[in-house]
Order: C-alpha cells, then structure tokens, then sequence
C-alpha cells in the first residue's frame, strides 16, 4: 500500500484485515480499535459512502484502514454474504484495495480469494510452508474458489544462507513463484513494528524489494 501510495501521490488506496480472528493491522499501524467491519454487519445490503467513512480509518500516509474485529470471536458475524458486500464497496470506492485473509482459510477469506484481481500468497523458504502453499491452492481448487489464475507466490525471510533458495522453491510450488524476494532481516522492521510505523522501514534493501514487488504485482 505505501509503494502505491509513493507512486502514484493522491491514489485512492485501502488496506482491509480480514485475518479476522487476529488481525494486527491495528498494531502495526498503532490504530484506535473504536470501528472495525463487524460495524458493517448491519447495514451490509446497502454500504453507502457516509458508513465507510464511518468505519474506514485514513493512515496519516494518506491510505485507507478497515480493521478487524477487536475480540476474534466476533469475526463469525461476518459470513460469506457480508463479506462479499464490504469488500465490493471498499473495492468500488478506491483504486487499489489490499487484504490480509490471515493464513487460515474462512468463510469470509474464501469471497475474498474469490473476488481478488489477483492473489499474492506469501511464504517461508522451507519445506513444510511451501507444502502448505500447494495445500492451499488445492483446497481453493476443490472448493472452486479459484484456479491458480492470477496467483503469485512470493517467498520471505530469503537469505543465502538458508537451504532452500528461490530456484529450489520454484520447483515445489511452480512457475507462480515471483521473481522478487523479501529479504530475511528482521532488525530493518523491529523499529517500525514496535513504534506502529511502517514509514521507519528505511533499510534501502528492504524497500527496494517492497518496491520492485510492487512493480512485478502490477
């Protein structure tokens, strides 16, 4: 969401957290936890302009939040229909709509498989995450949620120092694997992760590669 923002300055962007059941955008992005969807519940069948800019939250980068619920039981309430509805009006109302589904697969994160331009699954490099990938791209298969149209993978926590490199882990989940990599330093986020910042990410390799996958997600 901040490469889109970076370039293209004034770009409706929206970032929505449906890992509903635990989602730290809230925490990441040191957010007030007063409106979250489940306050669309209610008024799913006709999301007007006035309700999301009730319950949106505008990041002082100039991107949109929806977050998810504070108490993780209460992301039941947002079923298959519900979830459809919020995320074709947040969809409608900004150029680029981003959303965490959480690792997971819910009913909700299931419509948003289903309705995304395009899916970007992320992974470790090591054998049994990248065996989860090919699990998950299974099951959307046989629930008919998607195809592997439009899905890329992309490997984080790449280092050279590890067993498992790009090459090796193309071979496991495929030609859907991005050229891109994040690489594994943890001490470039430790800052704007416990200050809820991301602007103080400012390793230059970091944000080169959040930019050049910025580039390759189109």
């Amino acid at each position: 969401a901040l490469a889109a923002i970076r370039a293209m300055p004034g770009r409706p962007v929206c970032v929505v957290d449906f890992d509903l059941q635990k989602g730290d955008l809230r925490a990441f992005l040191d957010l007030p936890h007063r409106r979250s969807v489940v306050d669309l519940v209610e008024v799913a069948a006709e999301i007007s302009v006035r309700h999301l800019q009730e319950t949106l939250y505008t990041h002082n980068e100039g991107f949109r939040v929806l977050l998810a619920p504070e108490e993780g039981e209460r992301g039941e309430e947002i079923d298959s229909s519900v979830a459809r509805a919020v995320l074709n009006a947040v969809k409608a109302r900004h150029a680029l709509t981003v959303v965490d589904l959480g690792a997971q697969v819910s009913e909700a994160g299931a419509i948003g498989a289903e309705i995304a331009g395009g899916v970007v699954i992320v992974t470790t490099p090591d054998v049994v995450a990248l065996r989860g990938v090919r699990r998950l791209r299974d099951l959307w298969r046989r629930l008919e949620v998607r195809d592997d149209e439009d899905v890329r993978v992309v490997l984080n926590r790449a280092s050279r120092k590890l067993e498992i490199q790009p090459e090796l882990a193309r071979k496991v989940v495929g030609a859907t694997l991005a050229q891109t990599t994040i690489p594994d330093d943890f001490g470039a986020f430790e800052t704007a992760v416990n200050t809820g910042s991301p602007v103080r990410v400012e390793d230059g390799k970091i944000r080169g590669a959040y930019d050049a996958l910025a580039v390759e997600l189109g």
